[in-house]
């Protein structure tokens, strides 16, 4: 009798060790998931930056011809919706198109005129000012 409460004590103990062995693996699975996602995230991130910085090649990249793109905007006389991000909010300053704020002061932003949200240049693909005074997002353009 007493044996076989003994067995069966142990058999008990063997399923308990089982199941934590189980509940660990288990456990370990879902942080090597939650690390591949935060793997998968972070290298997406850096594409995104580095597809960034590529566009941004287009954007003169010195004082002096960025001076000179901004007198030719002003000769142009366009009066889209422009501004550097220093002139931004707190809450527009992200980018709607990558959600990235922007680096410095001199990168240009353009606003939707429909909806009011801000977009970088280089994340829309323009090379410069759109020539018309009004200018609507990518998204506004498909529901207008």
């Amino acid at each position: 009798m007493l044996e076989e409460e003994e067995k069966k004590k142990q058999k008990e103990e063997k399923e308990r060790k089982r199941e934590e062995q189980r509940q660990k693996k288990e456990e370990k699975k879902e942080e090597q998931k939650k690390r591949k996602e935060e793997n998968q995230k972070e290298r997406e991130k850096k594409r995104k930056e580095k597809e960034i910085k590529k566009q941004r090649k287009a954007i003169p990249s010195t004082k002096i011809a960025r001076r000179k793109s901004k007198l030719l905007i002003s000769a142009q006389n366009v009066t889209a919706s422009i501004s550097s991000r220093s002139s931004h909010s707190d809450a527009s300053e992200f980018c709607q198109e990558c959600h990235l704020k922007a680096n410095n002061d001199e990168e240009f932003w353009i606003g939707c005129d429909s909806c009011s949200n801000w977009y970088h240049y280089t994340c829309l693909g323009l090379a410069g000012i759109p020539a018309s005074n009004y200018w609507c997002c990518p998204e506004c353009e498909i529901c207008d």
